[in-house]
């Protein structure tokens, strides 16, 4: 790595080792923005120089991102004149010169995203997409990404997908932010962010700590933080759940500060709307109406928002066999009062039922899967032989609330030990409320 020239670089170097986290910016003129900050973007060309592709005699990436002043200029308002800087520039140009990213960067150029398979299989399952013209002109306008996260089939998603392809789509979508964003900055001269809303209206616990998939996000946060520094303006989770607080402090560990800080959880639609950030980013008469907007309606939403596009899978199922039993667990991974939705039924004739909760060690996916030593079970449904539960098909789904005191495991068995010659098929669904 590149060492600093000057004593100033040298502190703010320090100060930024203690603080992985990216500056405010005070204003979104870019010409103001290139004279205040000239000296620290030509000190900045000199420390990275050697490290410029020979490719395109290291002027651009080959098919889209110049390297000139505005390209400096992002990492010059994350990271100063730092080391923290120099490296995430050597990443950059690494990054984008390798095949596989090169690809990605030209599919993005030539408008060819429809065509990859991830695309064709993300819309079965996902709800959301861009919206144009919603972000407010003199504050920068920008890239807005609406996610309907109740109406996303995210299990699904993973499902379909293997973990290259989801982390290939990420980054597919970050670019293409960062082209977007890029092409309005010099166009318009105001610089240009990413807004992400998503609503939360029915999103369950489960979809927000699959594992799969925050994994994959934090990998690709890590990489957005050296190579599209200044992209994210804000990450909106409206309608926020209870729990939400508590699925952020699972991911501190897993992401960057710059990340981190971008992120603001609204428990409703008029408390995002209230915040003095909306009131200057957001045009409300351009919103939709799901999203307290006074612009679209439902039936005037573009398909890949209305959910139209999106396949409805069966519930999860289980079949028992004669004489055996199967069980489904539920994790209550956080501290604190929890219920517990489900909806069962069983396919034909009937099978017996009960369920137990096992009260964990801790908050955490591993941890609420520990039983504390000792500790009693608590039966929630009885499990003697000729007082269990029963379900029958006759009586169509059954639907109902338990409540737990977590963190911990709700075990729900199903029994067709009584049945000697039929194996038995029960569709079930269970979401965690906070």
């Amino acid at each position: 790595m590149a060492s600093l020239t000057s004593a100033s670089a040298s502190k703010d170097a320090v100060d930024r080792e203690k603080d992985d986290g990216e500056r405010v910016v005070s204003s979104v003129d870019i010409e103001e923005l290139l004279a205040t900050n000239r000296g620290k973007i030509d000190e900045l060309r000199l420390l990275v120089k050697d490290f410029l592709p020979v490719e395109h005699n290291g002027e651009w990436d080959g098919h889209f991102c110049k390297y000139d002043d505005i390209f400096y200029l992002r990492y010059v308002l994350s990271f100063g004149v730092t080391d923290r800087a120099v490296e995430a520039l050597q990443f950059t140009f690494k990054f984008r010169a390798e095949p596989e990213n090169q690809e990605v960067i030209r599919v993005v150029a030539n408008n060819e995203i429809e065509e990859q398979s991830w695309a064709t299989e993300s819309k079965k399952w996902q709800v959301g997409g861009p919206l144009e013209e919603c972000l407010d002109e003199e504050s920068g306008s920008g890239f807005l990404l609406v996610i309907r996260g109740g109406m996303c089939d995210q299990n699904s998603l993973m499902e379909n997908l293997t973990r290259d392809q989801f982390t290939t789509m990420s980054l597919y979508h970050r670019e293409m932010a960062f082209q977007y964003c890029d092409k309005q900055t010099r166009a318009t001269g105001r610089l240009s962010k990413q807004v992400m809303i998503f609503d939360m209206e029915g999103s369950k616990l489960a979809d927000m700590t699959d594992r799969r998939m925050s994994a994959a996000h934090a990998e690709m946060s890590k990489i957005s933080a050296k190579v599209y520094p200044q992209l994210q303006d804000k990450m909106c989770l409206v309608r926020a759940p209870s729990w939400m607080g508590w699925v952020m402090t699972l991911f501190k560990p897993l992401m960057p500060k710059s990340a981190l800080e971008k992120i603001e959880l609204f428990t409703s639609l008029e408390a995002m709307w209230n915040s003095e950030w909306a009131k200057r980013r957001l045009k409300r008469h351009m919103f939709p109406v799901f999203l307290g907007g006074t612009g679209m309606s439902e039936a005037e939403l573009p398909d890949y928002l209305n959910g139209k596009l999106r396949v409805h899978t069966p519930m999860p199922q289980i079949t028992i066999n004669r004489r055996s039993k199967k069980f489904v667990s539920v994790d209550v991974p956080f501290s604190g009062p929890a219920e517990i939705e489900y909806v069962m039924s069983v396919v034909s004739k009937t099978i017996k039922y009960s369920a137990m909760f096992t009260k964990g060690q801790g908050e955490g996916l591993d941890s609420c899967r520990l039983p504390v030593e000792g500790s009693s079970k608590n039966v929630l449904m009885p499990n003697a032989i000729e007082s269990k539960e029963i379900l029958r098909a006759e009586d169509g789904p059954l639907r109902g609330t338990v409540k737990v005191e977590g963190p911990g495991v709700l075990r729900i068995t199903f029994d067709n030990g009584s049945s000697m010659l039929n194996s038995k098929t029960v569709k079930y669904s269970f979401d965690v409320h906070g």
